[in-house]
């Protein structure tokens, strides 16, 4: 197998003054691993921002010399992509033919991976890819407001089906979810494998057990860059539990940031649950697992998933979850922990039959953490193994 393994990605990252890379707090930096346990290196395409160490406090620096980064034009938004695609496809091919010997993965969907796609197609080399989401409900109008929406959903998918078509080995991260939206071509290696993986030191010894309490701890974890993880759906619960059920106490934490905290913020307010809700913005992972810890429930109302790795996390910490039936989350959560997206009120009444039912509660807790076991890294390395080998 190849010493070096070639990367592209449409996560954003950051660099200082000397060229040092840097994570945001909530990155899993562990996520090099699935491919360092086969390649000596990665070399990793990717959106880069410039600016200073002083301005990248409490930001994650990339110490891992076997994890190299070619520097991606930045930017966000159709109208930057606009003005930098002509360097951002120069700088992609230059880099494909500097390391024309190298395997290559592309994590779609997005345009980065588009880009190379079509470079390699032409030039009749091989790539495998990692299909992590679905770009239709993406761009759903319940998720993405622009004027050019159902022209960027339609470029999207079409984008997605070619870099599909062209690869000779995939990786789905559902089990049948996006392989019925995204079918591959016949004669393609096939895979499902989460890209989520569990150390065997995360995995809680036992499951959380219900008990009566005067308030109950909520988590949700999500990127408020976009709506499509439905804080304000999250929220309009809340309300409906507040005003429905006064006696029944409850704290919200959010974890995570974007454009659109300071909107949940306001929106919090105006329904006058504001001392109920503490958006924590970005944290690190051991606070994500402390906030685990300590909660009671994990909600997640989005709109739009492919396999979400806060809910095998949460499962693993022997965590009941609620969560919209969305995306690849039917593959891992029963019916009756299940929502349907954009649903206040049903969000809040599941919420309510969890919390207040303590078979229900202890069924689902312990049912989580049995299922988490799936994705412990060992159990995920053989499936690994093989994709790595069609790339060959």
């Amino acid at each position: 197998m190849k010493n070096n393994l070639v990367f592209l990605t449409e996560l954003r990252f950051y660099s200082d003054e000397f060229n040092d890379i840097y994570f945001d707090k909530d990155f899993d930096i562990n996520i090099w691993d699935n491919y360092l346990f086969y390649y000596e290196k990665i070399t990793v395409l990717a959106r880069v921002k410039k600016t200073t160490k002083a301005m990248l406090i409490g930001y994650m620096k990339n110490n891992n010399d076997r994890v190299n980064f070619v520097s991606l034009p930045y930017y966000v938004g159709l109208k930057e992509l606009i003005f930098k695609r002509r360097t951002l496809i120069k700088r992609i091919k230059y880099t494909l033919e500097e390391h024309r010997d190298s395997p290559v993965i592309l994590r779609v969907p997005g345009v980065i991976g588009f880009y190379a796609a079509n470079f390699l197609k032409k030039r009749g080399a091989l790539y495998g890819i990692e299909v992590v989401g679905d770009p239709c409900e993406v761009f759903s109008g319940e998720n993405f407001d622009h004027p050019l929406r159902l022209i960027l959903q339609k470029t999207a998918v079409k984008q997605l089906k070619y870099t599909i078509k062209h690869a000779s080995s995939i990786v789905y991260v559902t089990n049948s979810d996006l392989q019925k939206k995204y079918p591959p071509r016949s004669n393609s290696e096939k895979f499902a494998i989460s890209n989520v993986r569990i150390a065997d030191n995360f995995i809680a010894s036992n499951p959380k057990m219900h008990y009566e309490k005067q308030e109950y701890n909520i988590l949700c974890i999500g990127s408020l860059a976009q709506m499509y993880k439905g804080a304000d759906v999250m929220l309009e619960a809340l309300s409906y539990i507040n005003t429905k059920n006064p006696d029944f106490n409850i704290k919200l934490i959010w974890l995570g940031d974007g454009v659109h905290k300071a909107e949940m913020q306001l929106l919090a307010k105006s329904l006058s649950i504001e001392t109920m809700v503490s958006f924590l913005g970005n944290v690190n992972t051991e606070t994500v697992l402390d906030k685990m810890n300590s909660s009671d429930l994990l909600v997640h109302p989005s709109r739009t998933e492919g396999l979400p790795r806060v809910i095998i996390e949460a499962m693993s910490r022997g965590l009941p979850v609620v969560a919209t039936n969305v995306g690849g989350i039917p593959e891992l959560l029963e019916e009756k922990a299940m929502v349907n997206k954009n649903n206040s009120k049903e969000l809040a009444l599941k919420i309510i039959e969890v919390l207040s039912s303590s078979d229900l509660y202890n069924q689902q807790a312990d049912r989580n953490l049995k299922f988490s076991v799936f994705f412990r890294q060992d159990n995920l390395n053989d499936k690994r193994q093989l994709f790595f080998n069609s790339l060959k």
